[in-house]
């Protein structure tokens, strides 16, 4: 082999890790973009109980941000939520401290910035 071949065999190695790492990287950023989605035990809840909230579809071993909007239309401020390794989080919403109204939750993913849908959920007494 002379210094040519290799030379262009560092070349086309090099180039080959390139595309590789290309793709690894393009396969993470279309996981990445899908769209969040946030699911709720249950849309109705009496003061004091508790409602269950679920997610998939975030970036994984990542964070993200719980918004939650007040009967008035204010927002409480947002909550840091620890994503899972399969890219799931949950969380409990008690109901003890809300007033009685409709509410709305939503999660940000932190490292993608992709909203998941919003949910309403209603507090009666």
């Amino acid at each position: 082999m002379t210094y040519r071949d290799s030379a262009v065999t560092h070349r086309t190695f090099g180039f080959a890790v390139c595309v590789t790492a290309l793709f690894a990287f393009g396969a993470v950023a279309v996981i990445a973009q899908q769209k969040p989605e946030i699911r709720l035990s249950a849309t109705s809840a009496k003061l004091g109980e508790v409602i269950n909230l679920s997610g998939a579809g975030f970036t994984p071993e990542r964070s993200a941000l719980s918004h939650l909007l007040k009967p008035d239309g204010t927002e409480y401020n947002p909550l840091r939520m620890r994503i899972n390794a399969s890219g799931e989080l949950v969380h409990k919403i008690d109901t003890v401290m809300l007033e009685v109204g409709v509410y709305e939750v939503w999660i940000v993913d932190e490292t993608t910035g992709a909203v998941s849908n919003r949910i309403r959920f209603t507090t009666t007494e």
